[in-house]
């Protein structure tokens, strides 16, 4: 096979070529030339996924940093109390206009506008639908959850007593913000929806027995974390080679006094004291209202 050709010369003597033998490739010669490049294509495949995925780490964890400063800028201006988790309806559910009326509503004035509230690495159906505006509409989609009861409590009137992060006794180990995935999205754990409507649910991670308490009553204990971004984990099982967070690291987490880290799926379990009292990070040590009646 001829790469580079030469104008035929026909007062060259016999036998002679106007083609230098340098020019010529055999096929052989060209089929090991592709081979090749294909191979060389072959190894950037996973650099490129590792490139993409380190960017949405990246991503995800600029967001994080920015909803972390809203928050502070939220709690500034509300004496020093976290947003609630949401505003309840008459039957106590999430109240619902364009979106959710949610605590993403509530931070959002206070929101980098470069940065928004969705991981890049999400799914599309993981994202929760919020009042707000965006260059989507009148609503904000979100893929991170507050931990409900670190923020606020819910009262006999129906609505949510607050919570300042002075209250905490222990913010370096107690997270505030974690990644969450809506409605079971990507079989993930979710045994006790938060709400009836289909894009609410991944505002708040959850306890297995409550959506704002690990224990109900006396005999109810919650042994593990719901709607945190673990694929896989629909059955309530954390362990396993087909258990994948939405990372390979695991999950970023925002803590109360606005450090960050990464769980792991083993991390969705609940630890608990002695006395059965469950411990953080996703309970206050302080805070006695972890045995609810109903």
């Amino acid at each position: 096979m001829i790469l580079n050709t030469q104008p035929y010369d026909p007062d060259a003597p016999e036998g002679s070529s106007s083609v230098g033998t340098s020019q010529l490739v055999s096929k052989r010669e060209f089929r090991y030339m592709i081979l090749t490049f294909f191979l060389v294509i072959l190894a950037l495949i996973p650099l490129f996924f590792r490139m993409r995925e380190n960017s949405w780490q990246t991503g995800c964890l600029q967001n994080m940093k920015a909803i972390s400063a809203a928050i502070t800028g939220y709690a500034t201006d509300a004496d020093g109390y976290f947003p609630l988790p949401y505003a309840p309806d008459q039957n106590g559910e999430p109240r619902l206009e364009e979106g959710v009326v949610s605590w993403v509503t509530s931070v959002q004035p206070y929101m980098n506008k470069r940065k928004n509230f969705i991981c890049p690495a999400s799914k599309e159906d993981e994202a929760t639908k919020n009042q707000g505006k965006s260059d989507d509409g009148p609503f904000v989609r979100s893929t991170y959850g507050l931990v409900p009861g670190v923020v606020a409590q819910p009262n006999d009137s129906g609505g949510f007593s607050p919570i300042s992060k002075e209250d905490i006794s222990d913010p370096t180990n107690v997270a505030l913000i974690v990644e969450t995935s809506n409605g079971g999205a990507q079989n993930t754990y979710n045994p006790l929806p938060l709400c009836k409507a289909s894009a609410c649910d991944g505002i708040l991670a959850g306890y297995q027995k409550g959506n704002f308490a690990p224990d109900i009553g006396k005999t109810e204990k919650s042994d593990f974390m719901t709607r945190l971004a673990f694929y896989g984990t629909k059955d309530g099982r954390f362990e396993g080679d087909e258990i994948k967070p939405r990372h390979p690291i695991g999950l970023h987490v925002i803590f109360v006094d606005g450090n960050f880290g990464v769980m792991q799926p083993k991390n969705a379990f609940i630890r608990r004291d002695g006395s059965g009292r469950p411990l953080a990070p996703w309970w206050p040590a302080n805070n006695r209202n972890f045995a609810r009646e109903e």
